[in-house]
Protein backbone atom coordinates (compact mmCIF):
# COMPACT_ATOMS: atom_id res chain seq x y z
CA UNK A 1 0.00 0.00 0.00
CA UNK A 2 1.23 3.59 -0.97
CA UNK A 3 3.46 4.60 1.99
CA UNK A 4 4.21 1.18 3.27
CA UNK A 5 6.88 -0.96 2.40
CA UNK A 6 9.67 -3.56 3.61
CA UNK A 7 7.43 -6.10 4.16
CA UNK A 8 8.89 -9.57 5.16
CA UNK A 9 7.04 -12.41 5.10
CA UNK A 10 8.88 -15.79 6.47
CA UNK A 11 8.12 -19.51 6.69
CA UNK A 12 4.30 -19.10 6.11
CA UNK A 13 1.63 -20.50 4.07
CA UNK A 14 -0.80 -18.64 1.66
CA UNK A 15 -3.70 -20.67 0.96
CA UNK A 16 -5.96 -18.52 -2.17
CA UNK A 17 -9.02 -20.79 -1.17
CA UNK A 18 -9.70 -21.75 -4.16
CA UNK A 19 -10.86 -18.63 -5.72
CA UNK A 20 -8.12 -15.78 -5.17
CA UNK A 21 -7.19 -13.71 -7.81
CA UNK A 22 -3.57 -14.27 -7.04
CA UNK A 23 -1.64 -15.09 -3.45
CA UNK A 24 0.61 -12.39 -3.16
CA UNK A 25 1.52 -9.16 -5.27
CA UNK A 26 2.53 -5.67 -4.68
CA UNK A 27 5.69 -3.80 -4.76
CA UNK A 28 8.34 -3.77 -2.29
CA UNK A 29 8.29 -7.18 -0.16
CA UNK A 30 10.30 -10.04 0.29
CA UNK A 31 9.17 -13.69 0.54
CA UNK A 32 11.07 -16.83 2.10
CA UNK A 33 10.21 -20.01 2.85
CA UNK A 34 6.75 -19.86 1.71
CA UNK A 35 4.06 -22.14 0.37
CA UNK A 36 1.38 -20.34 -2.06
CA UNK A 37 -1.44 -22.42 -3.29
CA UNK A 38 -5.03 -22.43 -4.38
CA UNK A 39 -4.52 -18.92 -6.42
CA UNK A 40 -5.28 -18.83 -9.73
CA UNK A 41 -2.08 -16.69 -9.91
CA UNK A 42 0.66 -17.72 -7.37
CA UNK A 43 2.56 -14.24 -6.98
CA UNK A 44 2.85 -11.33 -8.68
CA UNK A 45 5.57 -9.12 -8.68
CA UNK A 46 6.61 -5.49 -9.12
CA UNK A 47 9.13 -3.63 -7.97
CA UNK A 48 12.09 -4.41 -5.08
CA UNK A 49 10.49 -7.89 -4.65
CA UNK A 50 12.24 -10.78 -3.64
CA UNK A 51 11.19 -14.58 -3.46
CA UNK A 52 13.13 -17.13 -2.33
CA UNK A 53 12.88 -20.78 -1.00
CA UNK A 54 9.24 -20.69 -1.78
CA UNK A 55 7.14 -23.59 -3.06
CA UNK A 56 4.47 -22.12 -5.35
CA UNK A 57 1.78 -25.04 -6.46
CA UNK A 58 -2.07 -26.45 -7.10
CA UNK A 59 -3.33 -23.33 -9.06
CA UNK A 60 -6.78 -22.81 -9.34
CA UNK A 61 -8.26 -23.29 -12.50
CA UNK A 62 -11.97 -21.11 -12.79
CA UNK A 63 -13.60 -20.71 -16.12
CA UNK A 64 -11.53 -18.61 -18.32
CA UNK A 65 -8.56 -18.28 -15.87
CA UNK A 66 -4.52 -17.66 -17.40
CA UNK A 67 -2.95 -19.14 -14.29
CA UNK A 68 0.28 -18.17 -13.94
CA UNK A 69 2.79 -19.40 -11.10
CA UNK A 70 4.78 -15.83 -11.18
CA UNK A 71 3.74 -12.78 -13.58
CA UNK A 72 4.64 -9.57 -13.52
CA UNK A 73 3.87 -6.61 -15.43
CA UNK A 74 7.08 -4.60 -14.73
CA UNK A 75 8.90 -3.02 -12.04
CA UNK A 76 12.89 -3.38 -11.09
CA UNK A 77 14.95 -4.94 -8.80
CA UNK A 78 13.31 -8.43 -8.63
CA UNK A 79 14.94 -11.71 -7.29
CA UNK A 80 12.98 -15.19 -8.24
CA UNK A 81 16.11 -17.66 -6.43
CA UNK A 82 15.63 -21.06 -5.29
CA UNK A 83 11.76 -21.95 -5.67
CA UNK A 84 9.84 -24.79 -6.86
CA UNK A 85 7.13 -23.30 -9.11
CA UNK A 86 5.11 -25.16 -10.69
CA UNK A 87 2.22 -24.06 -13.00
CA UNK A 88 1.24 -28.39 -13.46
CA UNK A 89 -1.56 -29.36 -12.08
CA UNK A 90 -1.18 -33.35 -12.20
CA UNK A 91 -4.12 -33.98 -10.26
CA UNK A 92 -6.01 -32.45 -13.48
CA UNK A 93 -3.26 -32.89 -15.85
CA UNK A 94 -3.17 -29.11 -16.71
CA UNK A 95 -0.31 -27.60 -17.70
CA UNK A 96 -1.87 -24.06 -16.99
CA UNK A 97 -0.71 -20.94 -18.68
CA UNK A 98 3.06 -20.82 -17.77
CA UNK A 99 5.34 -20.57 -14.58
CA UNK A 100 6.85 -16.88 -15.76
CA UNK A 101 4.63 -15.20 -17.47
CA UNK A 102 6.22 -11.82 -18.85
CA UNK A 103 3.77 -10.10 -21.22
CA UNK A 104 1.70 -6.71 -21.84
CA UNK A 105 3.83 -4.60 -19.77
CA UNK A 106 2.71 -1.58 -18.03
CA UNK A 107 6.61 -0.12 -17.45
CA UNK A 108 10.11 -0.69 -18.00
CA UNK A 109 11.07 -3.94 -16.48
CA UNK A 110 14.81 -4.32 -15.31
CA UNK A 111 17.31 -5.60 -12.87
CA UNK A 112 15.43 -8.78 -12.81
CA UNK A 113 16.91 -11.99 -11.93
CA UNK A 114 15.31 -15.21 -11.64
CA UNK A 115 17.72 -18.13 -11.28
CA UNK A 116 17.97 -21.79 -9.32
CA UNK A 117 14.60 -22.68 -9.76
CA UNK A 118 12.87 -25.67 -9.84
CA UNK A 119 10.27 -24.56 -13.06
CA UNK A 120 7.23 -26.88 -14.26
CA UNK A 121 4.38 -26.77 -16.48
CA UNK A 122 2.58 -23.82 -18.85
CA UNK A 123 1.84 -23.85 -22.50
CA UNK A 124 5.48 -22.39 -22.69
CA UNK A 125 6.93 -22.52 -18.92
CA UNK A 126 8.95 -19.24 -19.33
CA UNK A 127 7.49 -16.28 -21.34
CA UNK A 128 9.86 -13.53 -21.41
CA UNK A 129 8.08 -11.08 -22.95
CA UNK A 130 10.68 -10.40 -26.11
CA UNK A 131 9.37 -9.28 -29.10
CA UNK A 132 7.28 -6.57 -30.89
CA UNK A 133 4.96 -5.77 -27.91
CA UNK A 134 6.98 -5.71 -25.09
CA UNK A 135 10.68 -5.69 -26.14
CA UNK A 136 11.19 -2.13 -25.84
CA UNK A 137 10.22 -2.11 -21.98
CA UNK A 138 12.73 -4.56 -20.87
CA UNK A 139 16.06 -4.14 -19.96
CA UNK A 140 18.20 -6.34 -17.67
CA UNK A 141 16.00 -9.57 -17.14
CA UNK A 142 18.14 -12.43 -16.55
CA UNK A 143 17.12 -16.46 -16.41
CA UNK A 144 19.89 -18.90 -15.18
CA UNK A 145 21.00 -21.80 -13.76
CA UNK A 146 16.81 -23.06 -13.63
CA UNK A 147 15.41 -26.80 -13.98
CA UNK A 148 13.00 -27.26 -16.29
CA UNK A 149 10.16 -30.21 -15.78
CA UNK A 150 8.77 -32.20 -18.57
CA UNK A 151 5.37 -30.85 -18.74
CA UNK A 152 4.59 -28.25 -20.64
CA UNK A 153 2.60 -27.73 -23.72
CA UNK A 154 4.77 -26.34 -25.79
CA UNK A 155 8.06 -25.95 -25.08
CA UNK A 156 10.19 -24.83 -22.26
CA UNK A 157 10.01 -20.84 -23.31
CA UNK A 158 9.13 -18.45 -25.95
CA UNK A 159 10.11 -15.00 -25.76
CA UNK A 160 13.58 -14.63 -24.37
CA UNK A 161 15.77 -13.60 -27.17
CA UNK A 162 17.78 -10.38 -26.61
CA UNK A 163 17.25 -7.59 -24.95
CA UNK A 164 16.56 -11.30 -22.14
CA UNK A 165 19.25 -12.92 -21.17
CA UNK A 166 18.76 -17.12 -21.40
CA UNK A 167 21.61 -18.55 -19.56
CA UNK A 168 23.73 -21.40 -20.79
CA UNK A 169 23.11 -22.84 -16.98
CA UNK A 170 18.88 -23.55 -18.19
CA UNK A 171 18.54 -27.17 -18.02
CA UNK A 172 15.74 -30.22 -18.76
CA UNK A 173 15.17 -31.99 -15.33
CA UNK A 174 14.72 -35.15 -17.34
CA UNK A 175 17.70 -35.37 -19.09
CA UNK A 176 20.16 -32.61 -18.21
CA UNK A 177 20.39 -31.36 -21.00
CA UNK A 178 21.44 -27.43 -21.72
CA UNK A 179 17.81 -25.98 -23.26
CA UNK A 180 18.90 -23.42 -26.32
CA UNK A 181 17.12 -20.70 -27.63
CA UNK A 182 17.80 -21.93 -30.48
CA UNK A 183 15.42 -24.47 -29.71
CA UNK A 184 12.66 -22.89 -28.30
CA UNK A 185 10.19 -23.85 -30.48
CA UNK A 186 11.52 -27.73 -30.50
CA UNK A 187 9.43 -29.13 -27.88
CA UNK A 188 10.80 -32.78 -27.57
CA UNK A 189 11.39 -32.86 -24.55
CA UNK A 190 7.74 -31.62 -23.22
CA UNK A 191 5.67 -34.69 -22.92
CA UNK A 192 4.48 -35.66 -26.15
CA UNK A 193 1.29 -37.68 -24.72
CA UNK A 194 0.39 -34.71 -22.50
CA UNK A 195 0.55 -32.34 -25.27
CA UNK A 196 -1.78 -34.48 -27.24
CA UNK A 197 -4.25 -34.68 -24.50
CA UNK A 198 -4.42 -30.68 -23.22
CA UNK A 199 -3.51 -29.43 -26.83
CA UNK A 200 -5.08 -31.64 -29.72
Amino acid sequence: MSGFGGLLIEDSEIDGMGKAPVGIYGADWTGRRLNVHSAIDGVRLESSTTLQDSYVHNLSRLPGSHNDAVQTLGGSEIVVENNTLLAYNPATDDPMNGVIQTGELSTQLDDVRVAGNYMDGGSFTVRGGAGPRDGDLIGDYTFEDNIIGPNCGYGPMHGVEPPVTWGAGNRWAVTGETILISGQDESVNCLKEHRSRVFP
